[in-house]
């Protein structure tokens, strides 16, 4: 399974040597709905049919498309393309996003993103600029997202554009000519209930990638000259960026210094294990009219897996994602997935419907490659009876350069009782703070606030009036 990052170099090559065309190429493959792979697939097809989220692993549904072409042979390839996408979204698997792209329109875009790119520029030349287009980066349509590794792959293109005019709305002439382009561009998409909204085109993030592992992945990962040198002066701020919000403790709530505006602020809830904290969850807050937060009152209940009866049971680190179409609240684990022969590092995606109370959960599988790129499995695989997890949270230590470790929570075997749970957290002491981080850097900790668990009561154990000592997690 190749991403939006990977080299389409050998592709284009093998068309290029056999001086190939189509009216149509369609990659039955994760992440590829993205604008650096329709560029390079430009001067060979009419249209690219590519998802800009991971595939699971039924992949298309060949049948139904095969069979009308065969019957039609001059089928509008435009038409053919939809056909394709109401094809896949009837398969049952979750997080499908499918797009029909008009490559003949990805000149104009591209012309339009240089242009864009240009104007953009002085936001890659300071801190707060950069700040305010981290923040952009945030929305909810990212694919390929892993928090061990700290990111995601891509982002919706006009998604971000979105967020940027929300963000700068003296940008909002130089951006809307670029979303029409991209409108322009996506004949037709669609995206399933457990994917965020999407505008059917994605771009690569900057959250993983640094200027060396940018010029490592060559001209197929370039756009044009002027949204490259953006894109590359983006990425050396990331490195310099260092400095977290200033969390200032009132009588009752939280003030964040936040000049440009661009803080992500969480409540967030950990296990206490000693004198370690281990993060279990969080939930983003949002700011009073006189820009005060408050952290809401905790009566010890949080997300764990647990068997019928509270035999078996493990503690999970879910963080806050997005909500979905469904109306569902999207968190994301860190698991090690086993099932028979596969061992596998694994994204755990947990959709909750807060109306009903039901929940799915989906492991999506990846692998690190020798670049340091994340390629993600052709399958994903909702949990089943049998399948072992190894639970993973991170654990902050200050003394650690990196701020922390991912550090195991929890073994269980999945069983035909195991259920996800929102209840009183099992016996122990557990923690609650505010945290606050600028884009997709490390941010920081507001007071702490102890409670102890025992016999399914909840008590408050200690509360700190002093703010946790800095340090850096993956951001979520």
């Amino acid at each position: 399974m190749v991403s939006s990052h990977s080299p389409t170099y050998p592709i284009r090559q093998a068309l290029t040597t056999t001086n190939s065309t189509f009216n149509l190429i369609g990659y039955d493959a994760c992440l590829m709905g993205a604008l650096e792979v329709a560029k390079a697939m430009q001067p060979y097809s009419l249209l690219l049919v590519g998802s800009e989220e991971t595939e699971p692993g039924t992949g298309w549904e060949y049948q139904a498309w095969i069979s009308t072409l065969g019957a039609n042979p001059q089928i509008p390839y435009e038409e053919l393309g939809k056909i394709i996408v109401d094809a896949y979204m009837t398969r049952l698997d979750t997080g499908k996003t499918l797009s029909v792209i008009d490559l003949t329109r990805i000149p104009a875009l591209i012309q339009a993103m240089d242009s864009l790119g240009t104007t953009m520029m002085p936001y890659s030349e300071s801190i707060d600029g950069y700040r305010v287009v981290g923040k952009a980066y945030q929305v909810p349509a990212r694919y390929g997202a892993d928090n061990r590794e700290n990111g995601e792959t891509s982002v919706d293109l006009k998604s971000f554009l979105n967020a940027m005019k929300t963000q700068k709305p003296d940008l909002s002439d130089e951006i809307e000519p670029v979303i029409t382009r991209i409108d322009d561009v996506i004949l037709y998409h669609r995206n399933d209930e457990y994917v965020p909204e999407s505008g059917g085109l994605s771009i690569m993030s900057p959250s993983r990638i640094t200027p060396e592992i940018y010029d490592g992945l060559g001209d197929d990962a370039k756009i044009t000259q002027g949204w490259d040198r953006f894109f590359v002066n983006l990425l050396r701020l990331s490195g310099e960026d260092t400095e977290k919000p200033d969390i200032r403790t009132l009588d009752s709530g939280y003030m964040v210094d936040d000049p440009t505006q661009t803080a992500s602020v969480y409540a967030e809830y950990y296990y206490v294990d000693g004198d370690e904290l281990i993060l279990l969850g969080d939930e983003p807050l949002e700011a009073d009219e006189t820009g005060k937060y408050t952290l809401p009152e905790w009566d010890g209940r949080w997300y764990y897996l647990e068997d019928t009866g509270g035999s078996n049971y493990t503690l999970l680190g879910m963080s806050y994602d997005s909500i979905v179409p469904s109306g569902s609240v999207l968190f994301t684990s860190e698991i090690d997935f086993i099932r028979g022969a596969l061992n596998t590092s694994a994204v755990l995606n947990v959709y909750i419907n807060p109306d009903t109370g039901e929940s799915r959960l989906v492991a999506c599988p990846y692998t690190i490659r020798p670049n340091g790129i994340i390629q993600f499995s052709r399958q994903n695989y909702d949990l089943k009876p049998g399948d072992l997890i190894h639970a993973y949270a991170w654990k902050l230590d200050e003394t650690d350069n990196a701020g922390g470790e991912w550090a195991e929570i929890g073994v269980l075997t999945i069983s035909d009782d195991t259920n996800l749970i929102y209840d009183i957290l099992p016996d122990g002491i557990y923690a609650q703070a505010l945290y606050a981080e600028y884009g997709n850097k490390p941010g920081d900790y507001g007071d702490i606030h102890l409670f102890r668990i025992e016999n399914g009561e909840m008590t408050i154990e200690e509360n700190e009036t002093e703010s946790l000592p800095s340090s850096q997690r993956p951001v979520f």
